[in-house]
């Protein structure tokens, strides 16, 4: 009678466990879905290759510019790569409130 108390309560317990989702999993975001919720969706290819893709434009906002070469262009603007995320630019004001674990940005 004991031994069918202990195998009820195991039973219970594992069903238990597998009714509650793992923590790990949902840590694991993919990184386009953190992107589009910071910045949002990228530009596609099109509008990244416009006629004047080269000038940088002063009052273009710095999550625009999809390369390090026209970010560092832009006085107010900051480069910061990231292991985790897409490498991003960042106002300067953005950028130092960042968190250090995620992105490294250049002052």
């Amino acid at each position: 009678m004991g031994i069918c108390k202990l195998i009820t309560t195991y039973l219970f317990i594992i069903s238990l466990l597998n009714l509650v989702s793992n923590p790990l999993q949902a840590a694991a975001v993919p990184n386009d879905a953190v992107r589009i919720k910071i910045r949002g969706p990228k530009l596609s290819a099109s509008d990244a290759n416009s006629k004047n893709s080269n000038r940088v434009d002063p009052k273009r906002d710095c999550w625009e510019m999809g390369s390090r070469s026209e970010c560092s262009q832009n006085t107010k603007c900051r480069w910061c790569p990231s292991n985790v995320l897409d490498d991003m630019c960042f106002s300067k004001s953005e950028a130092s409130r960042l968190p250090s674990q995620v992105f490294s940005c250049q002052f």
